[in-house]
């Protein structure tokens, strides 16, 4: 799965992982992030993991590809990327 092939929502959710959050169906992050119902998150954690973008570790989401989340951040956060 290419970037340019995930949802918004999926997006969405993306940028979550990358600002830490670990309460992703807590009524703040999902309406932070615009993340839908919990089912949608449920349902996009599972298919974010099934492609390889991100994995869970002790409870905590993660980018399973550094490079990746280097460009995610630089790109859809617009964050500098530290050395």
């Amino acid at each position: 799965m290419e970037i340019e092939s995930i949802s918004t929502t999926q997006i969405n959710l993306l940028k979550a992982v990358s600002e830490g959050e670990t309460q992703f169906t807590s009524a703040q992050v999902m309406q932070n992030y615009r993340l839908g119902t919990p089912r949608n998150v449920a349902k996009n954690k599972d298919i974010l993991r099934n492609a390889d973008f991100i994995d869970f570790n002790n409870g905590k989401a993660e980018f399973l590809d550094p490079a990746f989340e280097l460009w995610f951040r630089k790109y859809f956060l617009r964050k500098a990327i530290n050395q």
